[in-house]
């Protein structure tokens, strides 16, 4: 779960997610997976869709720097 200088993200367990969360962590939760994936099946607490396609291209855009963000990929 650490991170080192310069890395920009840090991946999570499904368990540290549930741990931060329980402590009251509330990031932006942005489900980047494809739209086929998606008809599979959503979590409750996921804000928005946007595909990893539209994210590596465009960033998000609006989102201030200082907010948490956490990526649910199907992987």
């Amino acid at each position: 779960m650490s991170t080192t200088a310069g890395e920009r993200f840090e991946r999570l367990t499904v368990l540290q997610v549930h741990a931060k969360i329980t402590d009251g962590w509330r990031p932006m939760w942005v489900d980047v997976r494809k739209p086929h994936e998606w008809a599979q099946g959503t979590i409750e607490r996921a804000e928005h869709f946007i595909p990893h396609d539209t994210v590596i291209a465009n960033g998000l855009p609006g989102v201030p720097l200082d907010t948490p963000v956490l990526l649910q990929c199907r992987s």
